[in-house]
């Protein structure tokens, strides 16, 4: 947090908020998927661009699954200050308001 809250530039991409690194303003977005609902959002997606005959879309590429305990278990062992923190305007502040 200390090297996003100083030099947010030098971050390593995957952990810089994503608003400094994607025009999201720019573009003209027609579907929005959220993670909770990929599996359905990527259906419709599919479907709606005519790409269900072209692509797979019960092939996972990551198939690391989601367990809801482990979750619970990494973020109970992180500083209550550290995840407040996430929240400030030179995290990801920006990032919460556009995606929720």
């Amino acid at each position: 947090m200390a090297d996003l809250h100083q030099n947010p530039i030098q971050v390593d991409q995957h952990w810089r908020p994503q608003y400094r690194d994607c025009p999201f303003c720019l573009l003209n977005f027609t579907v929005y998927a959220k993670m909770e609902e990929l599996e359905q959002d990527s259906l419709f997606f599919m479907n709606h661009s005519n790409l269900s005959s072209k692509l797979d879309y019960k092939q996972k590429l990551n198939t690391m699954n989601t367990n809801r305990d482990h979750e619970k278990q990494f973020w109970s062992s992180i500083d209550k200050e550290l995840i407040l923190q996430l929240e400030e305007s030179w995290a990801y502040a920006i990032d919460f308001q556009m995606f929720g």
